[in-house]
């Protein structure tokens, strides 16, 4: 009876609660709803906008050889030409770029700065950054964390959620609420310039335990989040950044495979999505005169159909920030006026950079208020829909209802941002990463009497092995004879010293795939004949592949790895007790990880085909025959 009467207990305080939390909400709602009643369109338009403040001076001149050279002084501090702008408008919020982000303390006071400067106390500020990990991030500080592609070959779905709450911490102790990450882009195109090793894997189901964890990571620091780039920018063969794609695929195609992954993030609570500026005809054949006077599609980002199916297909209620306005693909080739009045008419509910940014301030700030007055214009004049404009409003009002403000917001964290505790934690994340692909009698761990020497093409890369070098020796794992480096990046295929070879036990080589022309460049004909010269005097050699994974197919070593992100460092650190420079923990470790407990953990997250070569362009393209598994990996 007891045991009854307690169950009943519970199920009747889980009704009160529900109830409650009924209540609670609409009371919000009608808060939210008489706030939107009591705005002007004008505030309702500038909630619907979110620019960045990135310059102070921009301007691009002459040098005394007639070279182009970009003359520019970053916005670290604002003036008071900014806090009237801020004063003035009540915008969705500000997204933060490297230029405001070079020190940890002046960061911290820039956005103390947005924030006390914002028009309208009651309705908060997104303070956003592309702080995706790995590849993209934009604080000059702070850890990197190895990206989307080096954890999901981690093989455990904790390691996305310990990065992105890694993440997360460092961006709430600066002030930020909003990262635009994670990318869950299906990188199903090899050949993809753009997206590459900042998305998870080829396939949504092998990505969706890292997407969940990821957000979960944010959230747990109470992190906004926003998936990109809707409905997928995984197959494209062209950048938006500097051209406007189009792919191919049908409804059905898109589907099932790419925005399989938006669906997986949406039910693990997404709060915002970020559309692609990415032509696709099969799903909306709509024309637009570009301003060049030729004919292209309507983006997904101002296609109506395209955007309508997060509503309707996938039950989406969340905001819709488009990609940047600013972007090649959108500026290029069509009018901002339109822009505008397409993208909000097609359901987005926040325009991002509308206005170009690589300008001086005082142009820039003009622009941006004649957009604010220009989009005003158009919903008076009837032809932005109202009611379009009070339910994004809507949405944004009560997604930032979610923003946690800090006890002290005034009060300095940022001697936490980047700590040793920190860029510890994400070597040790990123050890996990490393995959073993293939291996052909190389025993792990190197020994320490063997003489090893690195052979990396870029001089970060050598600090990276420099710095591996030092931690090493710490550990007493290396002697000082053990390790050397050279960086070859000024070689030539006929100038470089292969006699170096002789030297040396093991031959480690680093290969930096960015694209596929990169892998028949002077760089893989130097690590072609150093494979060459292994093999014929028996050296061990050791391929790591630091970036796309798509060169373990091109070169034959005795083992390969791949760490899926090849940055080095900018500057060995000393002193974590100040601003460290980011760097990439990923080559770092692998460099560490040889002389380590000889054990791999990593597993590919997506396919590598056999590379075809093309004589007539001298270059590589991918088979249809795989050569490596989605999942493979060897332990030692």
């Amino acid at each position: 009876m007891r045991k009854i009467f307690i169950v009943l207990l519970v199920s009747m305080i889980a009704l009160i609660s529900g109830c409650r939390q009924v209540s609670d909400s609409d009371k919000d709602r009608s808060q939210i709803d008489k706030k939107i009643s009591e705005m002007t369109i004008k505030e309702k338009v500038t909630q619907m906008i979110m620019p960045s403040f990135r310059y102070v001076s921009y301007e691009t001149t002459t040098d005394e050889n007639g070279n182009e050279v970009l003359v520019s002084e970053d916005l670290e501090v604002l003036n008071d030409k900014w806090l009237s702008v801020l004063e003035e408008y009540n915008f969705a919020g500000v997204i933060l770029f490297t230029q405001n982000l070079h020190s940890s303390k002046k960061a911290h006071e820039f956005i103390r700065q947005l924030n006390e400067a914002n028009g309208n106390d009651e309705i908060p500020l997104f303070i956003a950054a592309d702080q995706e990990g790995g590849v993209v991030r934009r604080l000059d500080f702070g850890t990197t964390m190895p990206g989307n592609m080096a954890l999901c070959a981690s093989n455990d779905p904790l390691n996305a959620y310990e990065s992105s709450r890694l993440i997360g911490n460092e961006l709430k102790l600066m002030g930020i609420n909003v990262n635009f990450a994670p990318v869950v882009d299906v990188n199903s195109n090899p050949a993809n310039p753009v997206i590459g090793v900042r998305s998870f894997s080829d396939d949504p189901d092998y990505a969706k335990a890292y997407i969940e964890s990821s957000i979960a990571g944010y959230h747990d620091e109470d992190i906004l989040v926003s998936l990109k780039h809707f409905p997928g920018h995984g197959d494209t063969s062209t950048d938006s950044h500097t051209g406007l794609p189009l792919v191919e695929k049908t409804y059905d195609e898109i589907r099932n495979k790419e925005m399989k992954a938006f669906e997986y993030g949406i039910s693990a609570g997404a709060d915002m999505i970020m559309s692609a500026h990415i032509q696709f005809p099969n799903i909306d054949d709509t024309k637009y005169k570009a301003l060049d006077g030729s004919e292209v599609y309507l983006p997904a980002t101002l296609s109506k159909k395209i955007i309508s199916i997060l509503r309707d297909d996938l039950s989406y209620d969340g905001l819709i920030y488009t990609d940047s306005l600013s972007m090649d693909a959108i500026k290029n080739f069509f009018d901002q006026k339109d822009v505008a009045k397409l993208a909000i008419n097609a359901g987005v509910d926040i325009l991002l950079m509308p206005v170009d940014y690589k300008q001086s301030e005082d142009t820039y700030i003009q622009q941006l208020k004649e957009y604010v007055d220009m989009v005003v214009s158009l919903v008076e004049d009837g032809e932005i829909d109202e009611k379009l404009i009070d339910a994004s409003v809507k949405r944004i009002l009560t997604v930032k209802e979610k923003l946690k403000v800090q006890d002290d917001t005034n009060k300095d964290y940022t001697a936490l941002i980047g700590s040793k505790e920190n860029h510890d934690k994400e070597l040790e994340i990123a050890k996990k990463c490393i995959t073993l692909v293939e291996n052909n009698d190389v025993d792990f761990p190197l020994k320490k009497d063997d003489k090893t020497l690195i052979l990396v093409p870029y001089a970060s890369q050598g600090r990276s092995a420099e710095y591996a070098k030092q931690i090493l020796l710490e550990e007493g794992l290396i002697n000082e004879e053990s390790l050397d480096y050279y960086m070859f990046g000024d070689n030539t295929a006929d100038d470089f010293d292969y006699e170096m070879i002789d030297d040396y036990d093991n031959i480690v080589t680093i290969s930096a795939m960015y694209g596929f022309e990169d892998i028949c460049d002077d760089y893989s004909k130097i690590i072609d004949k150093v494979l060459n010269i292994c093999k014929e005097k028996g050296k061990k050699s050791i391929l790591i592949s630091s970036q796309l994974p798509y060169d373990l197919s091109r070169f034959e070593a005795d083992a390969k790895l791949a760490v899926f992100y090849g940055s080095g460092l900018s500057e060995i650190p000393t002193d974590f007790s100040q601003d460290v420079k980011t760097y990439a923990p990923n080559l770092l470790s692998g460099f560490i990880h040889l002389f380590e407990d000889g054990v791999y953990s990593g597993r590919l997250p997506l396919d590598i085909p056999e590379l075809d070569y093309d004589e007539i362009v001298d270059t590589y393209t991918p088979s249809e025959k795989i050569r490596y598994n989605r999942g493979q990996g060897l332990d030692q």
